[in-house]
């Protein structure tokens, strides 16, 4: 079970449009290159605990995508 900062965290995230490059990527790697439009702001405070290097949702995968939203996550 997630906590609730980490629910708010994959929360603020879903609201996210991620390009193609992110299926199958952590979700670390997609914030470290940027691969989501602009409507996501890392300063966010929903967002900014998934900068530090030592949150754990960082390692987490998308493993599948619909045009506007993640719609699965693999632990």
């Amino acid at each position: 079970m997630v906590s609730t900062i980490d629910y708010l965290n994959l929360s603020a995230l879903s609201y996210g449009d991620f390009t193609k490059e992110t299926e199958g990527k952590s979700v670390g790697y997609i914030i470290d290159k940027k691969l989501f439009s602009n409507n996501l702001k890392l300063l966010d405070s929903g967002l900014s605990a998934l900068k530090s290097s030592s949150n754990p949702l960082r390692s987490w995968k998308i493993i599948a995508q619909s045009p506007f939203s993640v719609s699965e996550v693999k632990v």
